[in-house]
């Protein structure tokens, strides 16, 4: 019997456990694919719909006070529970004026305590105005000016830190990456729960958030283990932050205003934690504050979402403080007041000295004479877009904006700010901006904003001077300024909805169209750091390494802080094999945060390209060790990758369940499931996985190859044609998709074109092994062996795990009469795969021929077992019974496999250490 030559014709692509998950996001999942656009027409609507009913006024039966009429230490030694709900416009619930929403807990809170019905945040961005609630600063303080770019640094003083000193256990739970303890706001808390490992990324350019509920599970067996004790605990739910996907009933009860539907959703849950404190029997010594970090712009002033202008649909925000029995229930404070005020607030009603000055302000303290102006600013134009920032007083009154086109409003008259009135009364624009300066003093971000003269016309000029003010004129417009020179964030918001459709195309899987529009948002805002990263990951899914590294580049100059920058360029670095430029990018990145997960996924692909999958594999476990949640799916997903190359099918499936786990819609991982179901010959599993996977993101072309692959399996070439180029069309150098879409043309008897194909895609990513394999098999069907085997011979170089490559060259060394070289490879396909039958075979009619009869007889035996419909399995059977009755064995052993495995150079061709693999 001799020894067929392997010619084993497999997809080049070959692959959910549903998270057990409340049925709050589980129906979320449903709706995904509304995306932005849909977004936008469901913020349109309910923004006109008949139930946004805002009145403006706050509920009925509240007592006007000026302060809080408590005595100093009114609660001392009380518990303090800071709950902040993200993204709440404090008109939008019901003790402050809306009429169609449903807020009874926070509405509850209002009656047994003080609401604040003017509070306004210092920023419309998440991590700067809370690193404002727990410090009591302004910014430019605190340091914290924008999201993801910034942190809290450890010399800032917070008041977990401070309560900790006077005997507190302190808490916290998070439900969002933006406040992730990389950021800083961990300082002073025992126990800081940032694990989103049960949350859901809805879309690429979106933070990874959890649900209220699941944040409530994390926090309240801490709150159970201590809420006897003396506690001081902060929870954040983020549900009221786009996207807006409240659970049922909600989703029902607000169709048409989702947005109020995700406050309502969050009240809610807020009751189960007072509920909960009731249990304990602490209710009534626990000081409870509830506020925003900021608003929600819902269209007004053009503005969708938040973080970009400071009108007060955005800075308006929630405040109310409850204790029963130690300060007033019942009573509204009217005047200004301020998200830092919180902090001093509680420590003096705690009777707490702070030991460092705040500026926030105690709002025990009597209510001032005139009204007090807070400074409110956001600088994420400038940092994410290169735009000019937004700097301001407001009082309660009057708000004043310095811009590029500076504003004044009157609040009492115009709440909805839309009659700027900056030239019809210069004088209080003028009296605005010395405030101003004395806010910022000599800030170095803002400073020189606030330093330069006020652009005013010659009208203004005059009127001014009839009041006795001496000004200078604004340099012309011929020689700008740099203030003048950056793009007024009131302009710049329809830049940023035209951003957004490019961003919406991408996600559609339209990347062409997406390159179109952000490549002509750039021309016009070359400054624009997000467009640059979405239209370099445009250009990295189609193979435009070079265009790609280009706008990182770019965008790190722009934005040296942010540590995603250095880590996607040496990602893009590593794919054109500029290996030491890639690994100067991660020190880079070191700089910014030594810690970061990405750093040691950076790594592990750089050893990944070099074949050193064991280095790959320590650096992701040392990836998980330092990850809190928010790269935890990416890192399995990546870990599964490599256990599918060694063949460890057991292992790679527990790795990608474990990522679903945490990412119901992680596409990779969902394809990887897909290529295991397709090993494990179960194609309808495989189909549900990869329609599940596109569903939520067609920009895949590892899933759509994936579905190509299964094409060719049942014999649908055509589809498997048309799938195949569609992942071409994506990434048009993804060479898995490259290898099914030849097989497919082979298949269908068109190999002159099957080997173009394949011989275009090898030049292009020469490291893919899976070209060459399925190139070799074409070149044995033509009997072009000596070809045939450089080709299998250059796919085990590429790939030493690729085990249909690896018994094709032993086959050859067989033919050639190198029994013992043969062996040793057959023996590397075993340790890769135990349980690959044809290897079995291969290696019994080797043993036969070198005369090792028993050990032969025990791998025949073990192929037939592992397939017993393969060609041959009658002449199998008859050997195996005939050496049974010569022998008198009923079973065949084996000595061979008590041999050390040979694990040296020699066993296989391996090629160098710097060779990549993957495109």
């Amino acid at each position: 019997m001799g020894i067929p030559v392997e010619n084993k014709s497999t997809p080049a692509d070959a692959p959910v456990k549903r998270r057990r998950w409340s049925q709050v996001l589980i129906v979320a999942a449903g709706i995904l694919l509304i995306g932005y656009g849909g977004l936008v027409v469901v913020w349109n609507h309910f923004i006109k719909s008949p139930q946004y009913q805002v009145t403006g006024k706050v509920m009925a039966g509240l007592q006007d006070a000026g302060n809080i009429a408590a005595a100093r230490g009114a609660c001392k030694d009380w518990n303090v529970l800071i709950v902040t709900f993200d993204t709440t416009r404090a008109d939008h619930i019901g003790c402050y004026g809306h009429q169609g929403v449903k807020t009874p807990v926070l509405d509850g809170l209002a009656r047994q305590g003080v609401l604040c019905a003017q509070a306004v945040t210092t920023v419309p961005a998440t991590l700067p105005a809370h690193s404002g609630i727990l410090t009591g600063l302004y910014p430019f303080h605190h340091g914290v000016r924008a999201n993801g770019t910034f942190k809290l640094e450890e010399q800032q003083v917070t008041l977990p830190e401070i309560l900790r000193e006077h005997g507190y256990r302190t808490g916290a739970a998070i439900s969002a990456y933006v406040l992730d303890e990389t950021y800083g706001l961990s300082q002073g808390f025992e126990e800081f729960n940032d694990d989103l490992t049960r949350g859901v990324k809805y879309a690429p350019n979106m933070y990874r958030e959890r649900a209220a509920e699941l944040t409530n599970e994390s926090f309240l067996p801490w709150l159970r283990e201590h809420g006897r004790e003396k506690f001081f605990c902060w929870l954040h739910y983020f549900d009221p932050h786009a996207t807006y996907l409240p659970p049922e009933p909600f989703r029902t009860d607000y169709a048409a205003d989702l947005y109020s539907g995700e406050i309502a959703y969050a009240d809610s849950q807020l009751g189960v934690v007072l509920k909960t404190l009731e249990e304990l029997g602490v209710r009534d010594r626990t000081l409870i504050v509830m506020t925003s970090d900021h608003g929600e712009g819902l269209g007004e002033h053009g503005e969708q979402t938040h973080s970009l202008l400071i009108y007060d649909a955005t800075m308006h925000v929630p405040l109310i403080l409850s204790a029963p029995g130690a300060i007033p229930s019942g009573q509204v404070i009217r005047r200004q007041v301020s998200t830092i005020d919180i902090a001093p607030t509680i420590l003096d009603l705690l009777g707490i000295e702070s030991p460092v000055k705040m500026d926030g302000v105690s709002l025990l303290a009597p209510a001032p004479a005139e009204p007090q102006p807070v400074y409110i600013e956001t600088l994420s134009s400038m940092t994410l877009h290169g735009w000019a920032p937004l700097l301001g007083v407001r009082r309660a009154d009057y708000k004043y904006i310095l811009a590029p086109r500076a504003e004044v409003y009157d609040l009492v008259k115009d709440p909805r700010e839309l009659n700027n009135l900056y030239h019809e009364r210069p004088d209080l624009a003028v009296d605005m901006h010395e405030l101003l300066k004395g806010f910022v003093g000599e800030d170095p971000l803002v400073a020189a904003d606030v330093q330069e003269n006020l652009e005013l016309d010659d009208e203004a000029l005059s009127k001014l001077a009839a009041l006795g003010y001496v000004t200078t004129r604004f340099e012309s417009a011929d020689e700008p300024t740099s203030r003048e020179a950056r793009i007024d964030p009131k302009d710049g918001v329809l830049h940023w909805e035209r951003v957004h459709e490019g961003v919406m195309k991408r996600d559609q899987g339209d990347l062409l169209g997406a390159i179109q529009i952000l490549e002509e948002c750039l021309q016009k805002v070359p400054g624009d750091v997000f467009a640059r990263q979405v239209l370099a990951s445009c250009y990295q899914t189609q193979g435009r390494q070079e265009d790609s590294l280009a706008q990182l580049v770019e965008a790190e100059r722009l934005c040296p802080t942010d540590i995603t920058l250095p880590l996607a360029c040496a990602n893009n670095l590593l794919q054109l094999r500029r290996m030491d430029e890639a690994l100067a990018a991660i020190e880079r990145a070191k700089k910014i945060d030594p810690e970061h997960p990405g750093i040691y996924q950076q790594y592990a692909a750089i050893a990944n390209s070099r074949n050193n999958l064991d280095e790959a594999m320590a650096q992701f476990e040392k990836a998980l060790e330092v990850d809190r949640g928010s790269h935890r799916a990416t890192i399995l997903r990546n870990i599964g990758d490599i256990h599918m190359r060694r063949g460890e099918r057991e292992k790679a499936r527990q790795a990608f369940e474990e990522a679903l786990q945490g990412d119901a819609f992680n596409g990779e991982a969902l394809a990887g499931m897909a290529e295991l179901a397709v090993a494990d010959n179960d194609d309808d599993k495989a189909l549900e996985l990869l329609q599940q996977a596109l569903r939520f993101d067609p920009v895949q072309p590892r899933a759509l190859s994936v579905l190509a692959g299964i094409y060719i399996r049942r014999n649908r070439l055509d589809e498997a044609i048309r799938t195949a180029e569609r992942a071409l069309q994506i990434a048009p150098k993804f060479a898995a998709a490259s290898a099914n879409l030849g097989l497919a043309w082979r298949m269908k008897g068109d190999e002159a074109k099957a080997e173009q194909i394949y011989r275009d895609a090898i030049a292009v990513q020469p490291r893919y092994d899976v070209l060459h394999q399925n190139l070799a098999q074409l070149l044995l069907r033509q009997g072009r062996t000596d070809e045939a085997i450089d080709a299998f011979k250059e796919a085990v170089r590429c790939n030493p795990y690729n085990t249909v490559a690896i018994v094709n060259v032993a086959v050859h060394h067989f033919q050639n009469q190198e029994f013992e070289l043969a062996r040793r490879f057959l023996r590397r396909a075993l340790t890769i795969d135990p349980k690959y039958a044809l290897a079995h075979k291969h290696l019994g009619v080797l043993l036969l021929r070198m005369n090792r009869v028993p050990q032969a007889m025990f791998h025949l035996q073990r192929s037939l077992e592992l397939d017993p419909q393969q060609p041959e399995a009658g002449l199998i059977r008859f050997q195996l019974e005939t050496y049974a009755a010569q022998s008198g064995a009923s079973q065949p052993t084996s000595s061979d496999l008590d041999e050390p495995m040979d694990e040296g150079p020699g066993d296989v061709p391996l090629g160098p250490d710097d060779e990549d693999r993957h495109p």
